[in-house]
């Protein structure tokens, strides 16, 4: 009896001292310098609105980020016997992966679909049908996301060479991989539930939209441009990727030119295009900035010093406050150039950086 007694009396002992410890730490802490109130006072409730003692204070920015934008990536045919003999590491040299690993993203069009089918390029005669027919094999995903490239853009006209199933296969490939993406892939009405207009994605704080508008499919421009104008309030910069104009010649034709102009007066802050596989003219039209074409990126292309180049854009974004208006913080975007040379059975490097383009209005 004794000894039930004492660990009866022990127990409300032990419990008396864990809660005087509670008040202690929870009614006490704030006098012995443990717990800081800057937005409660003592027996309030906290609303969510800003403590007067805190108004004097500047609001903290976001740190910048930069994202990287690339032109057109191929994986089959002569880069996939190079990747055999070198594996995907070798494509692509250390000054490039430098660069890459810099950005918080890097963003590229993907022109193939992912499959573990055997290639129909690979070794193809030059011209032929075959020799336009690609597909990557599996291992491309880990290559892609281990060089931080977890943003493609599917919107091309060499997506769907493998039919539906290709399609399927490239995006759980990706999916597996972690590597996000976004294009209107097709316009066939079987592969219909596979186009991906836009997607919007948080990054480090801020928030993007990517558009895709892609030529060689049935998707509208209408539509895309109401999709711009639709978007435009709901992120920080808006970026369409495009799939456009017409291969090798050296600078937009006028109906790119007014597209390109549409989607800015609706707006895009960005304009990324690709497919003619040359690099094309840039300009600065309102306050946006549209590069007609980055050319080729991982591409085997070698006939001439035109396709064998290769642009690439980097974002950089960062916060600034007005100082009128300090509470919202204003987007302020920057770019600087670089660029690639492809040679035959060579690694890609960064040939040029932060290279000066000119600049000039298209007319």
């Amino acid at each position: 009896m004794m000894t039930n007694r004492f660990y009866k009396y022990f127990g409300v002992f032990l419990i008396g001292i864990v809660f005087g410890l509670l008040y202690l730490f929870f009614f006490q802490a704030e006098n012995l310098g443990i717990i800081t109130r800057k937005s409660l006072k003592s027996g309030s409730i906290w609303t969510g609105e800003a403590d007067p003692n805190l108004s004097d204070l500047a609001p903290t920015p976001v740190p910048p980020i930069k994202i990287l934008f690339a032109g057109d990536v191929m994986l089959d045919r002569y880069i996939r016997k190079m990747a055999q003999e070198v594996g995907y590491e070798g494509i692509i040299d250390d000054s490039l992966k430098e660069l890459l690993f810099s950005q918080q993203l890097v963003v590229v069009n993907l022109e193939g679909p992912i499959t573990d089918q055997a290639s129909v390029s690979l070794g193809s005669e030059v011209g032929s049908t075959n020799n336009f027919i690609f597909t990557f094999e599996p291992a491309v995903t880990n290559f892609l996301a281990d060089h931080n490239i977890k943003l493609v853009n599917l919107g091309n006209n060499h997506l769907t060479n493998f039919g539906k199933e290709g399609v399927i296969s490239t995006l759980n490939y990706l999916y597996q991989a972690g590597i996000e993406h976004f294009g209107w892939v097709a316009s066939s009405t079987d592969l219909e539930e596979f186009n991906q207009e836009y997607l919007i994605l948080e990054l480090k704080d801020y928030l993007l939209g990517f558009v895709n508008y892609n030529q060689f499919s049935n998707q509208q421009f209408a539509q895309v441009v109401k999709t711009v104008e639709q978007m435009n309030s709901q992120v920080d910069l808006l970026i369409v990727y495009t799939h456009w104009g017409n291969e090798y010649a050296p600078e937009p034709n006028a109906v790119i030119v007014d597209q390109a102009h549409q989607l800015v007066e609706a707006g895009v802050d960005l304009i990324i295009g690709s497919h003619p596989h040359v690099i094309q003219p840039s300009e600065d039209y309102l306050d946006s900035k549209i590069y007609y074409s980055l050319g080729n990126f991982i591409f085997d292309q070698y006939f001439s010093a035109e396709v064998s180049r290769g642009l690439l854009v980097q974002l950089e974004l960062s916060q600034e406050f007005d100082d009128d208006e300090q509470a919202k913080a204003k987007i302020k975007p920057s770019y600087s150039e670089f660029e690639v040379l492809m040679e035959s059975n060579k690694p890609v490097p960064v040939s040029y950086t932060h290279l000066t383009l000119p600049t000039k209005r298209i007319v």
